[in-house]
C-alpha cells in the first residue's frame, strides 16, 4: 500500500422541501482543514433530485469545478472518477447546491398531492449528498480530515434532530 483512500461527505440533513416546489435548492459547505487529494466524486438524491454541482472555492477564490449532474436520474447513481485527481489546498471550502422538484409535474414524483420531503432514507424522503474517495501525501493528514469529517457529520446530525 502506497496511500490509503478514505471518503468524506458533503451533504445537508436539515431541509424541508415545501410541496409543488418545482425548483428548491438545498446547499452544504466544509471547509477542508489540511490539503486533500480527491480521486471521485459520488452525487446522491433521491426520485425529487432535479440537478447537483459541487465547486471548490481554493483560498485565493479561484472556482474549481467538482461535479455537475445537469438532470439527475436516481438510476446513476455511481462514483465518478477522475481523469487526474483534483489535489486541494487547506483552506479550501466545497460548495454544494442541490435541486429538487416537489411539484406534480416531475414524472418521478412519489406521492399525490406532494408533501413536505425532509432528508431520510425513506422512500418518500429525499437525500442531498456528494461523498468522495480522497487521500493525502501525509497519513497523518489523511486521518484529521477524516475524524474532521466525521465530527462535522455529528454536529449536523444533533442539529438535525434538534430541529425536528
Amino acid at each position: 500500500v502506497t496511500k490509503r483512500v478514505g471518503e468524506i461527505a458533503l451533504e445537508n440533513w436539515t431541509f424541508n422541501i415545501p410541496p409543488g416546489e418545482k425548483n428548491h435548492r438545498v446547499t452544504a459547505t466544509y471547509t477542508l482543514p489540511t490539503e486533500a487529494i480527491f480521486l471521485s466524486a459520488a452525487p446522491h438524491m433521491h426520485l425529487l433530485g432535479k440537478e447537483m454541482k459541487v465547486r471548490a472555492v481554493l483560498p485565493g477564490g479561484v472556482v474549481r469545478p467538482l461535479i455537475w449532474v445537469r438532470r439527475w436520474s436516481f438510476s446513476w447513481k455511481d462514483a465518478y472518477v477522475y481523469r487526474e485527481p483534483v489535489r486541494l489546498p487547506s483552506g479550501t471550502r466545497i460548495e454544494m447546491e442541490a435541486f429538487f422538484d416537489n411539484s406534480m409535474e416531475n414524472s418521478l414524483q412519489p406521492n399525490s398531492p406532494p408533501i413536505y420531503v425532509r432528508h431520510g432514507d425513506y422512500p418518500t424522503a429525499e437525500v442531498a449528498m456528494c461523498t468522495f474517495a480522497v487521500t493525502c501525501e501525509n497519513p497523518a493528514d489523511l486521518f484529521n480530515l477524516l475524524a474532521d469529517d466525521a465530527r462535522m457529520r455529528q454536529l449536523v446530525v444533533r442539529v438535525g434532530k434538534m430541529k425536528h
